[in-house]
């Protein structure tokens, strides 16, 4: 598969102009923009196996294959469903990092999906997942005004589009407020509601809604 790649990129040279200054369309459509997600995934599997900021360093240089594409396809109002598919990919390529202590990492990449998914029509509910994820890394960041920004349009996104996520949604808005450090697994007994929404978020990949998994 990376062969492929690398004869795809070889291909795909040969269209792009020697003047800086005239962009080519053809040398980046879809298909450079899938192939680049599928570099990132690829980097996925290159990563399994590390730990320590080697597992960090291989996860934001997958990341990073994921952006190039999502910066082009962002551009482009008929590839809306590539900025969805992006954020698709982003979930499964992050999910590594999205635990406590490490998810502070995650903070400019995400920041660029899910700015990109505004565009996209509909899919409110992972527009929620994305921006409570997002609120928990500004968090982690150091960033708590904008991590109460975030969680409180999560929580206005859910509660009149999908009322479902509002609840956990809440929760995030209030633990925000107080300033306290969201809860993970293992951290707080199984009672309390922050744990539950953060176990949510990070097994969410494995209820993927039918859109969701076609996308991968």
């Amino acid at each position: 598969a990376d062969d492929c790649l690398k004869t795809y990129d070889l291909e795909a040279r040969r269209y792009e102009s020697a003047d800086t200054q005239v962009a080519n369309v053809q040398g980046k459509n879809q298909f450079w923009i899938r192939c680049q997600y599928a570099k990132g995934l690829l980097g996925m599997e290159y990563a399994k196996g590390l730990k320590g900021p080697a597992l960090v360093t291989a996860t934001l240089e997958a990341i990073q294959h994921l952006l190039v594409g999502l910066e082009v396809a962002a551009t482009v109002p008929r590839y809306t469903f590539l900025v969805y598919n992006c954020s698709v990919h982003y979930w499964q390529v992050a999910r590594i990092l999205q635990r406590e202590g490490v998810r502070v990492h995650l903070v400019p990449s995400l920041e660029q999906v899910v700015k990109a998914l505004e565009a996209v029509p509909a899919q409110e509910e992972w527009k929620v997942q994305l921006k409570t994820l997002f609120a928990l890394c500004l968090q982690e960041a150091g960033r708590l005004p904008d991590a109460q920004k975030m969680a409180t349009e999560a929580f206005q996104l859910a509660n009149t589009s999908a009322q479902e996520l509002a609840p956990n949604a809440l929760c995030l808005t209030s633990h925000l407020a107080g300033g306290k450090p969201a809860a993970v697994p293992g951290d707080v007994p199984p009672s309390t509601k922050a744990r539950s929404m953060v176990q949510n978020l990070r097994t969410s990949a494995s209820t993927l809604n039918e859109d969701q998994k076609k996308a991968l």
